[in-house]
């Protein structure tokens, strides 16, 4: 059990060595807990510093020559990689700017969030085939988990359709169908039909 909480605790240490914003207080603080198995495993040398040549080795695709610390800052990495792409992704979605959700997207290319985000912006700027066709990676990228991981899809993507133009309110109405296909439950495909009679009508408004 001691074992597994030093490796947790280094797993700590990397992912704080590769994030810009920890402060130097925050490092060395973290450092200190995990200091006599990073030292073990050359991840930190006598004087309690990172063996940066070391990390680096492994960050740039080689390997430490030790495959706990191998592992240790893969998982530093991914825990660095998910950070900068929530980041990125919040980051372009308020200022929509799709640019910044792409970096996010290289980063975790099988996020089908981020591809929803995308999508919307894209349906934003009078897009809608590229964004029907980044809804689909989406959907794509869901099916491959599941029935629940689609559930989830089709959420995320309500969650960032605003419907304030036809468009994103026919999108919305879509979505609630393919929500009730996976979920068969009664009230998404009551509110499809609601939005379908509301567009028949010639509004997307709800009120």
């Amino acid at each position: 059990m001691r074992r597994l909480e030093n490796r947790m605790l280094v797993l700590l240490l990397i992912s704080a060595v590769f994030m810009t914003g920890c402060d130097r207080q925050d490092l060395m603080d973290i450092l200190d807990i995990g200091r006599g198995w990073a030292q073990t495993h050359g991840l930190l040398d006598d004087e309690g510093k990172p063996e940066y040549f070391n990390i680096g080795m492994r960050a740039m695709g080689g390997s430490t020559g030790d495959d706990a610390a191998d592992a240790v800052i893969d998982g530093g990495m991914v825990v660095n990689n998910f950070a900068k792409a929530e980041a990125l992704r919040d980051e372009g979605f308020k200022k929509k700017d799709i640019s910044k959700v792409d970096k996010a997207i290289n980063l975790r290319p099988n996020e089908f969030r981020y591809h929803n985000d995308r999508a919307s912006l894209l349906l934003d700027a009078g897009k809608a085939k590229e964004a029907e066709q980044e809804f689909a990676n989406a959907r794509e990228i869901a099916g491959r988990y599941g029935t629940a991981s689609q559930i989830r899809n089709v959420d995320s993507r309500l969650a960032v359709l605003n419907a304030n133009t036809e468009a994103t309110f026919r999108y919305r109405m879509e979505a609630y169908r393919e929500r009730y296909n996976y979920s068969k439950e009664p009230l998404d495909l009551a509110q499809a039909n609601r939005m379908d009679d509301a567009l028949k009508k010639g509004t997307w408004s709800m009120k």
